[in-house]
């Protein structure tokens, strides 16, 4: 499948099998993230998680209950905050998420609320 066909097959995966993906995968994975498009010239950075069930510890109180998706593994982005980097995110997850539905995986983007100072602890 090329980007193309993984626009229109892409579509949010809210349950996962929690075994997490092949060694193979977590490398492709890491080779997409760590050449990511930008649109604009922006810091910005994706984080792979590989253990999911230790994060989401973490991750409570800092997203809304919307966000409470289980999975194996997640993908956080960190940028730098000044104009256009919202869209920098976006394009640049937006192209991962594509790259990874064409890998067979299934994505999820996770919003919601989220507490400020538990983030930065």
């Amino acid at each position: 499948m090329g980007e193309y066909e993984a626009i229109f097959k892409r579509k949010s995966v809210r349950k996962y099998q929690e075994e997490p993906i092949t060694v193979a995968e977590l490398e492709e994975v890491y080779e997409l993230i760590s050449r990511h498009p930008k649109l604009y010239n922006i810091d910005m950075e994706l984080h792979l998680v590989e253990n999911g069930s230790q994060f989401l510890d973490l991750l409570k109180g800092v997203i809304g209950s919307y966000g409470k998706i289980i999975a194996p593994h997640y993908l956080i982005a960190t940028s730098e905050i000044k104009e256009g980097y919202l869209e920098n995110v976006g394009y640049a997850l937006e192209y991962i998420v594509l790259k990874m539905t064409e890998m067979g995986l299934g994505t999820c983007y996770i919003g919601g609320l989220y507490d400020k100072k538990n983030v930065k602890r």
